[in-house]
């Protein structure tokens, strides 16, 4: 015993002293990695108008049964200023048309925004708009009827669930709209710069588009003009369209036999993007990133008409 005891003592003489234990470094905080802010464009909706909106409310605030109107094609124009826009028409033709737009508020004019304009009814045409801002985004609805100056108060149910839609959804964001015609042209500034290029012209017409002011400007425009082009006057019916070049790509993609080659360029025969009875149809053509549309004037489709006057346009408006 005595010697297990003399081992014991041993083993604790050479054990070694207990050390204070070093305090673990602490670890940084996890933090989350900053979401990258999107640079656009970001298209309000995703560019759904079904998730902006359901036809049943546009019905409830027209008064009568509406249904979507499709456009026979696209031009990706609201969607690079971040936008959305959707449109229906009445089942009773031509008695009425609903247009629903959203864009970010920081593309449009800020005096239209708070003005009398966009919250209004017009007494020469059958014409109401409503509208609003929630958050960043602005929301319009425009109601075009024969009891359109009775019906802005039933815009307002509308707008409000479009809001709510609208802080559900991610939020828009505009692209940087380079090359766009801002602001476009007016119709006697097109007929000016025909005239210095050899073709005389007069204005007769000059038709803003209806609907949301830009920042820079009106981003379409309707003419009609008296045009001198290989020894005739023609009368032209046309629509300047900044930022909505792609709709030629749009329409050859859907059906290629459409396509016309005038003089280096690529012109396209369309139908109207939102189309009514009777109309002869358009040849569209494009600078790259703005749409110059003519009203047919050959009903067959041939080109030989219009597309010397389609190319004068273009050329009249890259000067």
């Amino acid at each position: 015993m005595a010697a297990i005891a003399a081992v014991v003592v041993t083993l604790a003489a050479c054990a070694p002293e207990p050390q204070e234990s070093a305090s673990p470094s602490p670890r940084p905080l996890a933090t989350a990695a900053p979401e990258p802010t999107p640079t656009g464009p970001v298209a309000a909706f995703g560019g759904d108008c079904s998730a902006a909106v359901d036809t049943a409310a546009v019905t409830a605030a027209m008064g009568e049964a509406m249904s979507f109107w499709e456009p026979a094609w696209e031009d990706g124009a609201d969607a690079e200023l971040g936008g959305l826009r959707c449109g229906w028409t009445s089942d009773q033709y031509l008695s009425g048309f609903a247009t629903v737009w959203v864009y970010p508020v920081a593309v449009l004019d800020p005096t239209y925004v708070s003005g009398e304009e966009s919250n209004s009814c017009q007494t020469a045409d059958p014409i109401c708009m409503a509208s609003e801002v929630f958050g960043g985004t602005w929301v319009g609805v425009q109601a075009y009827s024969n009891t359109a100056a009775t019906q802005i108060e039933r815009l307002r149910p509308l707008l409000a669930d479009i809001g709510e839609r609208v802080a559900e959804s991610a939020p828009p964001v505009p692209g940087p709209r380079q090359g766009w015609w801002l602001p476009v042209a007016t119709c006697e500034e097109l007929a000016a710069s025909l005239t210095t290029d050899g073709f005389p012209s007069t204005s007769t017409d000059d038709r803003p588009a209806t609907g949301p002011v830009f920042v820079d400007g009106p981003r379409s425009r309707g003419c009609s003009l008296n045009m001198e082009i290989e020894g005739e006057e023609r009368g032209v019916t046309l629509l300047l369209d900044a930022g909505a070049g792609r709709g030629v790509e749009a329409v050859l993609t859907r059906d290629p036999s459409q396509r016309i080659d005038f003089e280096g360029r690529t012109f396209a025969n369309a139908p109207e993007q939102y189309p009514l009875d009777g109309n002869p149809g358009l040849i569209i053509g494009s600078d790259g990133v703005n749409l110059v549309s003519v009203l047919r004037s050959d009903g067959d489709g041939q080109a030989a008409l219009d597309a010397p006057i389609l190319a004068a346009l273009l050329k009249a408006l890259d000067g």
